[in-house]
């Protein structure tokens, strides 16, 4: 937690994700830590848990400024259901471990994952689709647009895609975030169809804003690509809180966790040989000079 060494929190009370409890307390001495609450409002530092506590957090700012009319009203356009938060931020963090995610993504192939974005994108699409995506799993996405330019989001955010639609790698998925602009979308969707040999661009998203966020879609099509259990635990990681339902049925791939520890039981095998038993050299001939 960088901000707990500026002196920003000194003399507040504050919130932060449970890993950096420690190096906050130790580098803010003076500040006041609470732990069990998706955000704390202390005047002018409103702070958060973590990454889905802090729409939480911004919603309870828009709440304190423009009224709860407004904030709902954002919280609708975003699809965001959670409401509860805004007036009972209290929570039992998850409890998921970096063990689980490892026994769940460690024996994937990373995947390339192409996001094309165009006018009119939404930075929280982007940041639903991505945060899950990259942050939590063994995927690597490249941002993407028809040609090198200025690409103006929806709220005005701007965003210089690094990749072309001709410039960038070879891609197994190809996902079109969600935006205000649909014919920009759809223009997207045609520029990007037109290639050859590329991968279907997939439009997951048309539900956001419509009792949907775009965290909601992506986790659940983690669920149904790769596994339920993956989703909740990126859930968990993420702080972002569904019900108990939204992944029912989704098995833990215990095939390829298997086959996955079978091959590092191997590999643990061949080193312990080779390091713990003495395997006999072929002796080379010498030949011995004739005497003159």
């Amino acid at each position: 937690m960088p901000v707990a060494d500026t002196g920003l929190l000194d003399g507040h009370t504050y919130t932060t994700n449970p890993g950096d409890f420690d190096y906050a307390a130790a580098h803010a001495p003076s500040a006041t830590l609470l732990q069990n609450l998706r955000y704390v409002d202390d005047g002018s530092v409103v702070s958060s848990s973590a990454v889905a506590s802090g729409i939480d957090a911004t919603l309870h700012v828009v709440d304190r400024f423009a009224g709860r009319k407004t904030a709902l009203d954002v919280n609708r356009q975003l699809g965001y259901t959670q409401t509860g938060w805004l007036d009972a931020p209290s929570f039992d963090p998850p409890t998921a471990t970096r063990f689980e995610m490892g026994l769940l993504t460690g024996f994937e192939v990373r995947q390339q994952l192409g996001v094309p974005v165009y006018d009119g994108v939404s930075e929280f699409g982007l940041a639903g689709l991505l945060d899950p995506e990259v942050g939590s799993t063994s995927a690597r996405a490249f941002v993407m647009a028809p040609e090198r330019r200025i690409v103006r989001g929806a709220t005005g955010f701007l965003f210089v895609p690094r990749f072309t639609f001709s410039t960038v790698p070879a891609l197994d998925r190809v996902l079109v975030p969600a935006g205000t602009d649909n014919v920009a979308r759809q223009q997207v969707l045609a520029a990007w169809s037109a290639g050859q040999g590329r991968p279907p661009a997939e439009d997951i998203y048309q539900s956001i804003g419509r009792g949907e966020s775009a965290y909601e879609a992506t986790l659940q099509d983690l669920a149904r690509t790769r596994s339920g259990p993956l989703a909740q635990t990126i859930a968990d990681t993420l702080f972002y809180q569904l019900g108990a339902t939204q992944f029912a049925g989704a098995a833990w791939p215990i095939g390829d966790i298997l086959a996955a520890a079978a091959f590092m039981l191997l590999g643990a095998s061949v080193v312990f040989a080779v390091t713990h038993f003495n395997i006999p050299r072929r002796t080379r001939m010498r030949v011995q000079p004739q005497p003159a």
